[in-house]
């Protein structure tokens, strides 16, 4: 996959060199995190393979052939990870309401697979987001729009690009109570 460490899907393409200065390359074959291996077949410079069905690192084998029937292998890796971010989100620790526009919120992240890479936030249901940052135990808001409930949404992405959301409600109360005696 044009060198990626990482991959969502169990679909890869490789990109595949050989050559043979002596009798020429006869076939080539290949093999998935120690399965089974492919029937040899005619050289090409891609081939589509599926990885095994279980995220983590997985190592796929190469093997060319001449015509005199000498063997040369080749591996790569690559990471498969399918399992979204884990995370949560509160806003001033959990308060129902908020007097202040400037809260600051308190973030947990992982992810077991490929890694945790960056968080992002909305407080519009996810419309518009801020840009991507690398990811920090807290993050100081401002909160938009007049007084009354918002959400505020956390959306984790890990290395191989999984992301998954994560929303604490609050109530911004800026106004004084009225009255009259």
């Amino acid at each position: 996959n044009n060198g990626d460490e990482f991959v969502t899907s169990r679909d890869i393409t490789l990109t595949l060199t050989q050559s043979d200065q002596g009798s020429g390359i006869k076939e080539v074959r290949y093999q998935v995190e120690g399965g089974v291996w492919t029937n040899w077949e005619a050289a090409s410079s891609e081939k589509s393979l599926t990885l095994a069905d279980q995220d983590g690192l997985q190592t796929v084998l190469y093997e060319v052939k001449d015509n005199t029937d000498k063997i040369s292998q080749f591996s790569d890796a690559i990471t498969l990870d399918r399992s979204l971010p884990t995370g949560t989100i509160e806003v001033n620790d959990g308060d129902p309401y908020s007097t202040s526009r400037d809260v600051t919120l308190t973030l947990t992240g992982a992810d077991e697979t490929s890694g945790l890479d960056q968080m992002r936030f909305s407080q519009d249901g996810g419309a518009s987001w801020t840009p991507w940052e690398d990811f920090s135990a807290t993050k100081d808001l401002t909160l938009q729009g007049a007084d009354g409930p918002k959400t505020v949404r956390m959306e984790l992405k890990d290395k191989a690009g999984n992301t998954d959301s994560f929303q604490d409600p609050i109530t911004l109360d800026l106004d004084t109570p009225t009255g009259s005696v």
